[in-house]
């Protein structure tokens, strides 16, 4: 969708145009999630067992809700019935909170489960396990979980200082860049070319979406722009492919997040915004950057 600022004060020449990808915030698969969360929360009593997703905004509504918390390696909650977050748990931490006597209300998204799923048949293989994706980020320590010996890595460096294993099983963290995840693929090829490599796609195929509609964005945008939390791996994904492009970027939760005069001399904005990223939240960066531009139009 474009949105054009046309002013009186501005020839044709000069307009002023933010356009949105096609595909951008939300899958339907995280909207789900979310509704079913708030659902529940209406129900009665409930605690979020660590947040729901990488975005400030999404856990301020649930607590607004009446949501309590505790930790996601907390072994039991305040009140029995507790939500799994959208990128997961382990499997082991599941068994600890059944035993605990808790009922799960599990918002894992299918893509973080199909990655689950998919390690464990390369566990069951007698593979050295590789996760390729961010150290510390939630889902991809609920992949992990209690499994042993899982190289998580996020560079080709990284690929490169990995000692040589005869066969070696490799899934994605279901939130990064095609562009990182074939990277780092080609690079433990190019490292280990005695070793059999076997490599199963988890990336999220929202998250591809996301990707090929910023690429046929970027082609009519001289500057992109991605909302997303800074804890969201997918908005990260879409800078690194915008970057991938050659075309300015910034990440940004808020309009207020802009810097002054980041926008001059852009005549055509584009905007994406990560899995995490509300609808609502899309729309106030929006209306931010009309009414900027609109201000100085003059």
């Amino acid at each position: 969708m474009a949105t054009t600022l046309s002013t009186s004060s501005i020839s044709s020449s000069q307009k002023k145009e933010v356009r949105r990808a096609a595909v951008l915030g939300m899958s339907q698969e995280t909207r789900d999630a979310w509704s079913l969360l708030l659902r529940r929360l209406s129900e009665g009593p409930l605690t979020l067992m660590g947040a729901p997703g990488p975005n400030r905004v999404l856990l301020d509504r649930a607590r607004r809700a009446g949501a309590l918390e505790s930790g996601l390696d907390d072994l039991s909650a305040p009140t029995r019935r507790i939500a799994v977050p959208l990128t997961g748990a382990s499997a082991q931490q599941r068994k600890l909170w059944k035993e605990a006597g808790h009922e799960l209300i599990d918002l894992t998204l299918p893509a973080v489960r199909r990655a689950h799923v998919t390690i464990n048949l390369l566990r069951a293989e007698g593979c050295r396990l590789v996760l390729v994706g961010h150290p510390g980020d939630p889902e991809c320590q609920a992949i992990c979980g209690h499994l042993h010996g899982v190289a998580v890595i996020e560079s080709a460096d990284e690929a490169f200082d990995l000692s040589f294993a005869p066969h070696t099983g490799v899934i994605f963290q279901t939130s990064i860049s095609s562009q990182r995840a074939r990277t780092i693929v080609e690079a433990l090829r190019s490292r280990h070319r005695d070793s059999r490599l076997q490599v199963l796609d988890t990336l999220s195929p929202a998250g591809l979406q996301r990707e090929q509609a910023l690429r046929n964005l970027a082609r009519e945008s001289e500057l992109l722009l991605i909302i997303a939390d800074p804890a969201d791996a997918s908005g990260r994904a879409l800078y690194e492919t915008a970057r991938w492009l050659g075309r300015p970027a910034r990440i940004l939760h808020r309009f207020e997040d802009l810097e002054v005069g980041e926008l001059s001399g852009y005549r055509q904005i584009g905007l994406s915004a990560g899995e995490f990223t509300s609808d609502d939240e899309i729309d106030a960066v929006e209306i931010g950057i009309l009414r900027h531009l609109q201000g100085n139009s003059g």
